[in-house]
């Protein structure tokens, strides 16, 4: 807290901004681009103007433009175009921008320690300014604790392609925007665990409810441990058809997406590790 909120003479943010940003993030988050890419606006222009806007590049701000908005610094009209954006557009739109430049930022800095200091200070930024979002890879994704953050960068980092295919869908129909898929988000989440159950067992024909009634017979398991990966497998089998392609969505909101996607995250890593240990994997 502030001095002000510590003595009372100003009301401390009370809530996390998950449906809205206000002025302090959206340019706390807008200083984190002037400070990366403040050299070369146009270079990020055209790419925001080529793989988000989806505008031809050669109409690009010029100094038309500057006079437009009231003759600001003629120098740099692909500033002031995409400092326009970050004043007006929505709240996720903020988000979409810079989704776009973190997908890309390969493209805009080749600087691989630059790029994770930009990364840094993203985050440092959403964590002190009360966003409700986290950067989870390239996505910005609803809040979680940085324990289920690690778990779930951990299983998208998996050997196991199939695994971290999975992981990175669920997490993108976790994050998708407006409106989050958490029916599919769960479906991508257990079939990651199914991904490397099956390697396991050496049955890639097998369903997951098979597969782990035969771990029991390749790596020692702790018995309450794989009855929670049955109960965790009837749930996501059961609630309203999650696994079955062509069935109504059931009734399952963020808390169990989240749920699902954080410990199917764990479940990858656990097994992964497990399965090293006793010579399954290498």
């Amino acid at each position: 807290m502030t001095f002000s909120e510590r003595m009372g003479i100003v009301k401390p943010r009370e809530a996390l901004q998950v449906s809205r940003i206000d002025t302090a993030l959206r340019y706390s988050l807008w200083n984190t681009v002037v400070s990366a890419f403040g050299n070369d606006w146009r270079k990020l222009a055209g790419l925001l103007f080529d793989k988000h806007c989806k505008l031809p590049v050669d109409s690009l701000p010029d100094k038309s433009y500057c006079e437009h908005r009231g003759g600001r610094d003629e120098n740099s009209p692909c500033r002031h175009w995409l400092l326009d954006k970050f004043n007006c557009c929505p709240w996720y739109e903020v988000y979409d921008l810079l989704e776009c430049i973190v997908t890309n930022l390969n493209l805009l800095q080749p600087d691989a320690v630059l790029q994770r200091q930009f990364l840094q200070e993203v985050s440092q930024v959403l964590e002190r300014e009360g966003s409700g979002y986290r950067l989870i890879g390239t996505e910005f994704a609803p809040i979680a604790s940085e324990a289920d953050i690690a778990a779930i960068e951990a299983a998208q980092r998996s050997p196991l392609v199939g695994a971290s295919t999975h992981i990175s869908k669920g997490l993108s129909c976790f994050a998708r925007k407006p409106e989050p898929d958490y029916h599919n988000c769960i479906k991508e989440s257990i079939t990651a665990v199914e991904s490397v159950c099956k390697i396991i067992v050496g049955d890639d024909k097998a369903t997951l409810g098979k597969v782990l009634s035969k771990l029991d017979s390749v790596m020692p398991i702790h018995k309450s441990l794989r009855q929670s990966m049955d109960f965790l497998y009837a749930f996501t089998n059961d609630e309203g058809g999650i696994r079955h392609a062509g069935s109504t969505k059931s009734e399952v909101g963020c808390a169990e997406a989240r749920f699902c996607l954080v410990t199917c995250s764990a479940l990858v890593g656990y097994l992964t590790d497990k399965a090293r240990e006793t010579g399954l994997l290498s």
